[in-house]
């Protein structure tokens, strides 16, 4: 399912960012291995800003960049004039800054391997790609179907259902105040399901 993608590419980008620390702490100088760290971290948070207001700038992402200083100020200020809540630019321009230090230490001499130069800038790439993954999955839209399905069963079928339930409950010296109670949860609870599926499929 969506969720279950979405999560796979969460996951996806998480394993390769630590992947790229590794050979990063390994092969290049301790100050570009942690700049390089920075930005990819940055991306990963920056990308779910982007991605959703659930995960606001001001909370969110400024929040966690004061505690593990992903960003400095001047690099933080570049991202806000780009636009947090713009989309996916931010992250995609935070994976170009850590391709440009992969690109520095080649040619400072620090990497000379071009296979493992290769690899670390596939595994950046690769970031890019599975936090892009995430946008795709969110601007995909929902079988036209199942939105008005739902919408149709939410119109007709719970108004039905409800009136079901009180003729069923009795009225006058025929009422059951049992009935009514457990005529009454049954409707809320199938309130829950069918607001909540169409909710979901919007």
């Amino acid at each position: 399912g969506r969720f279950n993608a979405a999560y796979n590419l969460c996951m996806d980008a998480e394993g390769k960012i630590f992947d790229i620390a590794t050979l990063a702490a390994t092969n290049m100088p301790k100050e570009s291995a942690q700049r390089l760290n920075r930005y990819l971290n940055a991306a990963n948070i920056a990308a779910y800003t982007g991605l959703s207001l659930d995960y606001p700038h001001n909370t969110f992402f400024v929040e966690l960049n004061k505690r593990n200083i992903f960003l400095t100020e001047e690099e933080h200020a570049r991202m806000q004039e780009v636009g947090m809540h713009d989309g996916g630019s931010p992250f995609l321009e935070l994976c170009t800054w850590a391709m440009n230090e992969i690109g520095a230490a080649c040619r400072a001499g620090h990497i000379t391997d071009p296979l493992l130069a290769n690899t670390m800038g596939g595994l950046i790439l690769g970031v890019r790609g599975a936090l892009g993954g995430l946008f795709n999955a969110a601007d995909q839209p929902i079988h036209f179907f199942y939105v008005h399905f739902i919408s149709l069963l939410t119109l007709m079928y719970l108004p039905l259902v409800a009136l079901s339930l009180s003729i069923s409950a009795g009225a006058g010296n025929d009422v059951y105040w049992l009935a009514d109670v457990v005529a009454g949860l049954t409707l809320i609870l199938q309130d829950f399901y069918f607001i909540g599926l169409r909710l979901l499929g919007q």
